[in-house]
């Protein structure tokens, strides 16, 4: 199981390197809420990261002539700054999760990913655009997810509006 979650994790995670998440920490996912276990999956950021995410939303709400909200602005970044592709998820609900045990887990800096609007591939796309995300947003991959998914407790669902477009120029 650890090769193929190292693989995985290579998808999406640059050098991914194996920690262990302590029991009581809390995660967050940017999430599918129509997805298979419930808006749940192995992709994950620690508090450090949403505390940052959440303050440049706010930063971002703030100066924004058309007056999105917080949590339009938190998707929309999250989408970006997670590079989470528009094939991935609506990415349209936050979960907040406490891990009930050691959790193993692969970390990292995100993988940089082309995503289009407009089309089925590229090459027919209207609008391209590279999601690079940043050294200091460190993505969580859950190693062995099936038995890693009854280790979370859900202490928090925040349905988002959908990002399904790409990040407004500001």
């Amino acid at each position: 199981m650890e090769n193929e979650d190292l693989t995985a994790a290579a998808k999406g995670i640059l050098s991914p390197r194996l920690i262990t998440i302590p029991a009581g920490a809390v995660l967050y996912r940017i999430g599918n809420s129509a997805g298979k276990h419930g808006a749940m999956g192995p992709w994950w950021f620690n508090e450090e990261v949403m505390t940052q995410m959440k303050q440049a939303a706010e930063g971002l709400a703030a100066r924004d002539p058309r007056k999105a909200d917080v949590r339009t602005w938190l998707a929309l970044n999250a989408r970006m700054l997670l590079a989470v592709k528009l094939e991935y998820s609506p990415a349209d609900v936050l979960l907040a999760a406490r891990a009930t045990a050691p959790l193993q887990a692969y970390t990292g800096t995100g993988q940089p990913m082309i995503d289009y609007l407009g089309a089925d591939n590229v090459a027919d796309a209207t609008v391209t655009y590279t999601m690079n995300p940043k050294p200091w947003l460190q993505q969580l991959y859950l190693c062995n997810f099936s038995r890693a998914v009854h280790q979370l407790d859900v202490i928090n669902r925040e349905n988002l509006p959908v990002a399904l477009e790409r990040m407004p120029a500001s």
